[in-house]
């Protein structure tokens, strides 16, 4: 193996920051929780990174995790998925914390869309959400979180150190 070929394999191995090379460089969640129609139920969108949601899954339910293609995932992993982000992406709303029913999951691109429903009173006072999902494996972790209640709209950033945002309407 000649020099310059052998120096090319060494800076991709050890990069010169000495940091780990991540996998992609933006580690980013966004969630829109829409209750504009101000009916008895609220849809949550999810869209998330394909290789990241693989890699959380298979990490939080290895008993459970099922491999194959990616276009399938979400169909056969359905139960962990639920489970997994009734845990890491909690709401309450007036006070109470109300769960999360896993509709679908459809994947375009390198993202998948995740659709969640959850049972609303039609009066919104407050919303807490937790939005905590990926942040115990990638540390540098940023949910974008949406809320729209009627007209109103309300936006948060939510990272490890500060995973809960409060919205008053």
């Amino acid at each position: 193996m000649n020099f310059s070929v052998w120096i090319s394999l060494l800076v991709m191995i050890f990069p010169f920051s000495g940091e780990p090379v991540p996998s992609h460089g933006l580690y980013l969640g966004v969630v829109q929780i829409d209750h504009s129609d101000a009916g008895t139920n609220a849809r949550i969108m999810v869209k998330v990174f394909t290789n990241d949601l693989e890699d959380v899954i298979r990490a939080a339910h290895p008993e459970t995790f099922e491999r194959g293609s990616t276009e399938t995932f979400c169909d056969r992993n359905r139960d962990p998925i639920e489970a997994y982000f009734r845990e890491n992406l909690q709401c309450q709303i007036n006070g109470v914390l109300k769960e999360l029913k896993f509709l679908e999951g459809s994947q375009k691109n390198d993202v998948f869309w995740l659709q969640f429903e959850l049972q609303a009173p039609e009066q919104w006072e407050t919303i807490s959400v937790r939005a905590s999902f990926f942040m115990e494996i990638f540390s540098d972790q940023s949910n974008i979180v949406q809320v729209i209640n009627g007209t109103d709209k309300r936006f948060a950033r939510l990272t490890k150190a500060a995973s809960l945002a409060e919205f008053t309407f």
